[in-house]
């Protein structure tokens, strides 16, 4: 029976609440001396998804990681690393750098990087599409891994836990490539591969609604640790409010590696799970439930279903979603795009490289696997003779206008004759 430890954060700002709060949950688990023994490398690995400040709790907070570093110092640890990879469309230097873990790399002198500096090719097993994914070879060589994902919702997955971050290892061809062939198959048999020593899930600052990145921050003001990534993520549904047995990597990790979905065959210890039970609002099951406009889906992969639920999120958090009422936005590997009759605004918005076939048959196609959200809506605002009312994206397309990374959104406002 694998044992899990959940304790409480009293302060989620205060360094001294959350390095205590580590202690309480790694205690009955041995410490963190039951891990990290003198010598070993241990490498940190949160949840980076975007350049964003911890107050909106898509990412892993800082300072656990830095109370995480220090006590595996304090542990004998010979060296300590911090690694993850921004999402498609962020720079990793500008993500780690916002979310402090480049102020922690530079207190305590430790390096932080992205996973996909040396991959070795590995065979993914029990996946119906894919057989085998490319992974970060610090994360197999590193004597200790420590897994610490962000408790937060996820648009395709519900939710994003330990199982969930652990694709944060992969390279980014690798992450596209699950993607598509069906994210939900591989997380279970990536965490068999991987296998992190430990796992933490920062229930400090977590997000709900339209995550993994436009959803609210919520304070559950928890963490949740086990050596048994399957067994966190179970406890993590409790804390959350969700049936496992409505999460389908989860549903599919049972049946193919034997994993009990039964909150009761895990041994929970720490402070009482009532104590720590915070319901979090789920993702909507359809884009336009919560908004009104009109989408066409069927099979888009977690990045495209991301990129239009962040348009959405932001245009009605800014109260424009009038940029949308003339458009019906198509997406996914099987949407048809609506015919003469067919229901349909009087533009049609196709998003993605899965639509470039059909793009002759629309107003405005956006390419890109997946196009960035805020270049999507920068486009609409500018298209529509306005100014972005949103910072974030402001600043995003000055980056894609002025040519960086992102040459190819340079190329097409170009073409658009976009200024």
């Amino acid at each position: 029976m694998s044992k899990v430890s959940v304790a409480k954060c009293t302060d989620v700002w205060s360094y001294e609440s959350i390095f205590r709060a580590t202690l309480d949950v790694l205690a009955p688990l041995g410490g963190m001396k039951a891990f990290v023994k003198p010598g070993m490398s241990v490498m940190l690995k949160p949840n980076l998804v975007m350049p964003a400040k911890k107050e909106e709790g898509c990412t892993t907070h800082p300072l656990l990681i830095k109370a995480l570093a220090v006590l595996a110092m304090e542990a004998g640890a010979g060296k300590v690393s911090i690694c993850d990879c921004a999402g498609v469309g962020f720079s990793n230097e500008e993500t780690f750098e916002a979310t402090g873990m480049n102020d922690v790399g530079r207190e305590l002198g430790i390096e932080v990087f992205p996973p996909n500096r040396r991959t070795d090719v590995l065979p993914l097993e029990n996946h119906p599409n894919l057989r085998e994914v490319k992974v970060g070879r610090d994360a197999m060589e590193y004597d200790v891994l420590i897994n610490v994902p962000v408790m937060k919702t996820h648009l395709h997955t519900t939710i994003t836990l330990c199982l969930k971050n652990l694709k944060g290892c992969l390279a980014r061809s690798s992450m596209k490539a699950l993607h598509v062939g069906g994210v939900d198959y591989g997380l279970a048999p990536l965490a068999e591969m991987i296998k992190p020593e430990l796992n933490i899930i920062d229930g400090t600052i977590g997000s709900e609604g339209m995550g993994p990145m436009t959803g609210g921050p919520k304070e559950a003001n928890c963490l949740i640790a086990s050596a048994d990534a399957f067994a966190c993520d179970i406890v993590g549904c409790k804390v959350m409010g969700v049936n496992p047995r409505s999460i389908r990597h989860l549903t599919w990790g049972a049946e193919k590696y034997g994993y009990s979905l039964d909150f009761k065959d895990y041994e929970l210890v720490g402070v009482p799970i009532e104590d720590a039970v915070c319901p979090f609002e789920m993702p909507p099951s359809r884009l336009d439930d919560r908004y009104g406009v009109h989408v066409v889906e069927k099979d888009a992969c977690t990045g495209c279903n991301a990129v239009v639920a962040t348009l959405l999120f932001r245009l009605d958090k800014l109260g424009e979603l009038d940029l949308l009422d003339d458009w019906t936005i198509v997406v996914g590997q099987r949407a048809e795009v609506p015919g003469e009759g067919e229901e349909c605004k009087s533009k049609k918005l196709l998003v993605g490289k899965c639509m470039e076939d059909r793009k002759d048959e629309a107003d405005l196609f956006i390419p890109g696997c997946p196009p960035q959200a805020w270049f999507v809506m920068g486009l609409l605002y500018r298209l529509n003779g306005r100014v972005e009312n949103d910072e974030f994206a402001r600043q995003r397309m000055e980056i894609y206008m002025t040519e960086s990374a992102d040459g190819d959104y340079a190329k097409y406002l170009k073409i658009k004759g976009v200024q």
